[in-house]
Order: C-alpha cells, then sequence, then structure tokens
C-alpha cells in the first residue's frame, strides 16, 4: 500500500511541476543546440531567460511542497486523504520522499541551463588562451586525491540535510497553523510559524557554536572535521574555505523532531477546514 501511495503522490505532484520542467528542458535544448552549431547571438539573448527559467524552477518546486501539503491535507481534499487506509506517518513519509525527489529534480534541471552558459564562457575563454591558465590557479586552491571525495561528500550530504530542514519546517508550520487555536488566520500563523523556528534554530546553533565549534575545512593540502578556531587553523594551514557543521547538525535534528511532532498532530490535533 505504502509503494501506491508514493506512485499516487508522485502522480499528483507532476502536475506542478510538469510545465516549468518542460520549459528548463526546451530552454537547454536551445542552448545545446545554439553551442554546437555555434550561434553566439542567439546563446548571448538566451543567457538572461534562461537564468530567469533556472530560478523559476527551484521556486515553483518550494513553493509546491507547501501548495500540495496543504491541499491534500488541510483543505476539502484533506478529508479523501485522510480516509485513505493508510497510517497518517506513512501518508506523512511519502510526502516528504515525493517532495524530497521534486526539489533534487528542480535542481538539476536548474543547474543544466547553468552548465551551457558556463561551457558558453569556456568557449570564449578557450579563443583568448585564459582556460588553462584558470584552471591551474583553480587546482592550487583545492586538495587532490582522497580530500575532494570527502568534500564532494559533505556538500551532498549538507545538500540533503539543507532540503530537509525545509520540508521539515514547512510541514511543521503549515500544520501548527491549522490546529483549532491558530486555525482562523493559518497563513499568517504560518509564516511566523516558520520564522519562529529559523530564530530558535539559529540561537542553539550559534550556542552549539560558543561551546564546541565543529567546523569542516578546505585547506589547499586536505579536508577534515575541526574544533578549533579559524584563527587557530590560519597559524597551522592554509585555509581555503570553513564551513560551520554546528548549523547542518542543528538543523538535521531538528527537521526530524519537527516531522514526528507534524506526524502527530496530523494523527491527533488536526483541524480540516
Amino acid at each position: 500500500m505504502f509503494g501506491k501511495l508514493l506512485k499516487h503522490e508522485l502522480r499528483h505532484t507532476a502536475r506542478y511541476h510538469s510545465a516549468i520542467l518542460t520549459a528548463s528542458l526546451i530552454a537547454t535544448v536551445i542552448m545545446g543546440l545554439s553551442l554546437i552549431f555555434k550561434a553566439d547571438t542567439i546563446l548571448s539573448m538566451a543567457m538572461f531567460p534562461l537564468i530567469v527559467v533556472a530560478f523559476a524552477v527551484i521556486i515553483v518546486s518550494l513553493v509546491s511542497v507547501i501548495k500540495n501539503f496543504y491541499e491534500t491535507i488541510y483543505s476539502r481534499q484533506g478529508y479523501l486523504t485522510l480516509t485513505l487506509p493508510v497510517k497518517c506517518n506513512q501518508l506523512l513519509i511519502s510526502k516528504v520522499l515525493i517532495s524530497f525527489f521534486w526539489i533534487i529534480i528542480s535542481y538539476i534541471a536548474a543547474f543544466l541551463p547553468f552548465s551551457f552558459i558556463l561551457l558558453h564562457i569556456k568557449r570564449q575563454l578557450d579563443a583568448d588562451n585564459m582556460t588553462d591558465e584558470l584552471v591551474q590557479t583553480f587546482k592550487e586552491f583545492l586538495p587532490s586525491g582522497g580530500s575532494m571525495a570527502g568534500i564532494v561528500i559533505f556538500f551532498v550530504i549538507t545538500s540533503l540535510i539543507s532540503i530537509l530542514s525545509y520540508v521539515g519546517y514547512v510541514y511543521f508550520s503549515v500544520t501548527l497553523a491549522n490546529t483549532r487555536l491558530l486555525s482562523k488566520h493559518p497563513k499568517l500563523f504560518g509564516v511566523l510559524v516558520f520564522m519562529a523556528i529559523h530564530f530558535i534554530v539559529g540561537a542553539v546553533t550559534d550556542l552549539t557554536a560558543e561551546l564546541a565549534p565543529l567546523s569542516f575545512v578546505i585547506t589547499t593540502d586536505s579536508a577534515f572535521f575541526s574544533f578549533r578556531d579559524a584563527l587557530e587553523l590560519g597559524r597551522e594551514y592554509v585555509v581555503v574555505n570553513l564551513y560551520s557543521v554546528n548549523s547542518y547538525i542543528v538543523e538535521a535534528l531538528a527537521s526530524v523532531g519537527l516531522l514526528f511532532t507534524t506526524g502527530y498532530i496530523m494523527e491527533h490535533k488536526i483541524n480540516i477546514k
């Protein structure tokens, strides 16, 4: 039954994304053909619309997470959704997974147009014999070997945590705003709850950063986790970038906790209109 739930959720949410993803695909194909046939005029004219489409894909995906969750749970359609022979937790998990899927797809679809813009810039640099020099300069600031794999894994995990935090914050905010106490003004309270969560998570992150500041450090030779501050690290390494890990840990824990709470509220406290 859970598989059918996922299939239905995917099919239902596809209508929010099909048009904008198709526009992104068409724009990407046009850019690709322009590069192949070296139609630089078309390529230059299409850059701005292409950037707009790329951002629109991401925005539509993020907004659709809110819209779909509200419509299928807290509007009239919620009466039908909640009569399905599945537990609220299964319903919530299916929506989280499909939201993950569409957000990841939107990031990929948005990246494709930018990739062609980068290829266009690269071709111009090739014409000026500047590519090799820039690539060499870029390589000097990156570690080699296994460290690069660690950097990629770090950014993949943190990206997934960012998506999880968005979904968790949104689902909890929408759910809490539709309880009996706050349901008279659900949109207003939804925004206020969302902002309050960000404030609380930020405060907890700052507190943990003061007590135990964990960072992911990228140097010219390696990449590693460290509890030392930037000034101390700078005496020993040539630090290229330093990323706070505390925020991602707090966001991940908060998101999981909020999703569990959302499931409980959906099962016991929701107020369907």
